[in-house]
């Protein structure tokens, strides 16, 4: 009898197992758009090599759309964008910028170097420092991220977002304006 039992409690536990296993397959396929069994692969981090850098009368073309004051900053903070100073520091492009909520409770800092790599690719290298008070909380990161500019818009937007929050919780769009 406590085989008969014993062995029915196990098959059920087996179908259980089977079943949950199922489920969170097709969620993930069909909820979360992620293939089943497979790894989540994140953004590898941004190019340091300079190796390839753009020809100089592309970074030339490229600096007269950026040094100055620049709008910067990331879509959480509903009161506008903040600035950016981009000038040029002996071979290097040095940014250092601030962007802030109405009452400076919430901000976006950016300071470091910016090496173009072409006419739609910049490498940073520099510190990242964000707080949203509904979002991911304190950041910060220091480290090499690429920013890139897509078709005819007219900013380059931080490629590796999920380096900085989860993107299941939120994403950042930092970009930095012409």
């Amino acid at each position: 009898m406590f085989i008969m039992f014993f062995s029915s409690f196990y098959n059920c536990t087996l179908l259980l197992i089977a079943i949950a296993t199922l489920y969170t397959s097709f969620a993930a396929l069909f909820v979360l758009n992620v293939p089943p069994f497979l790894p989540v692969r994140y953004p590898k981090q941004a190019q340091t090599s300079t190796d390839s850098l753009a020809p100089v009368e592309v970074q030339r073309s490229v600096e007269r759309l950026l040094i100055g004051k620049r709008k910067f900053g990331i879509q959480f903070i509903w009161n506008g964008y903040g600035l950016a100073v981009i000038q040029r520091d002996g071979n290097a492009l040095s940014i250092n910028g601030a962007q802030y909520s109405n009452d400076s409770t919430e901000y976006c800092k950016i300071n470091g170097t910016l090496v173009i790599l072409s006419n739609t690719r910049l490498l940073f290298t520099g510190t990242l420092h964000l707080y949203t008070r509904d979002c991911c909380g304190v950041i910060e990161r220091t480290g090499t991220f690429t920013f890139a500019k897509r078709g005819k818009r007219k900013f380059w937007r931080l490629q590796e977002f999920n380096q900085l929050c989860s993107q299941y919780i939120c994403a950042y769009y930092l970009d930095i304006f012409e």
